[in-house]
């Protein structure tokens, strides 16, 4: 039986997944299942046509366009010979425990890999870098009576692409970024000359 791997987002668009999944694998692991689950597939829908980033809309596309292939089969697909993509499109469940609100897409996706450990295998693998998506998973795995484990771990740094062709869009960055400090610097010198900091007139009249 192959291990399974939730996938978080940023795998896919900010890092080589698609060219080499094999090299996402947990490390010892030659075969597994990387399962997509339903909040990073909405991240996934939003990026490909919003998102700044050329590069990132690319990727995000070119990943789900894997799903537009006649010879779907709904329940998986090969990415190599050893490496599979899965579906779990139902949305996470209220965990009894209340442990997470399931608001945010990473709560969503938390909650998601606590169902397959209460209600699937005992032991899920999570793959993500990002910090509070681990310190949450854990702390719900510590909670769960079932005594299921979840094993996180993030990829290889060096598979991370450190530059999108994508000039215009660091561009606009640069000056969105630029716009936000003048606005800032403007609205203080504003409040300012008005007479203090936000709050100043209602500690003047009280």
């Amino acid at each position: 039986m192959s291990i399974e791997i939730y996938i978080d987002t940023h795998i896919i668009t900010l890092f080589d997944f698609m060219d080499h999944p094999e090299k996402f694998l947990p490390p010892g692991e030659a075969k597994g299942a990387f399962y997509l689950c339903m909040p990073v597939l909405r991240e996934l829908e939003l990026i490909k046509d919003n998102h700044i980033s050329k590069g990132q809309r690319t990727r995000a596309r070119k990943f789900l366009n894997l799903f537009t292939s006649p010879d779907l089969n709904f329940r998986h697909v090969n990415l190599t010979d050893n490496v599979q993509l899965k579906m779990d499109l139902g949305e996470p469940l209220k965990n009894e425990l209340d442990l997470f609100s399931l608001i945010t897409p990473d709560d969503q996706l938390v909650g998601k890999v606590h169902d397959r450990i209460r209600y699937g295998t005992n032991t899920v693998y999570l793959l993500t870098n990002d910090g509070g998506v681990i310190l949450r998973a854990k702390y719900g795995e510590t909670r769960t009576s079932q005594g299921g484990k979840i094993i996180c771990y993030s990829p290889p740094e060096e598979l991370r692409l450190n530059k999108d062709d994508d000039g215009f869009s660091q561009n606009m960055k640069n000056l969105l970024r630029q716009i936000s400090l003048e606005i800032a610097t403007e609205l203080k010198a504003h409040l300012q000359s008005e007479g203090g900091e936000p709050g100043a007139h209602s500690q003047q009249n009280t």
